[in-house]
C-alpha cells in the first residue's frame, strides 16, 4: 500500500467520525486533526487511534503519544 494509498484511508476514517468537519478542502498529511482542520476532540482522537489500529493492524501505546 503506498504512502498515498494509507492518507487517503486515514482521511476517510476521520470523516467518518462524529464530530469531525466533513469535506475539509484540500485535506492532506499536514491537516490538523484538532482545531483548524478536522476538529476532533480529545474522544475523537481516541476514537482514530483504534480505528487506524483496527484497519492497518498496528498497535499505538498511549504512552508514547504526544499531543
Amino acid at each position: 500500500m503506498s504512502n498515498d494509498e494509507i492518507l487517503a484511508e486515514v482521511i476517510a476514517l476521520v470523516e467518518r467520525l462524529p464530530g469531525a468537519a466533513r469535506g475539509v478542502p484540500a485535506a492532506d498529511a499536514d491537516t490538523p486533526l484538532t482545531g483548524g482542520g478536522f476538529w476532533l476532540d480529545s474522544l475523537g482522537l481516541i476514537e482514530l487511534l483504534v480505528a487506524c489500529e483496527q484497519r492497518f493492524g498496528v498497535y499505538f501505546d498511549a504512552e508514547e503519544l504526544a499531543p
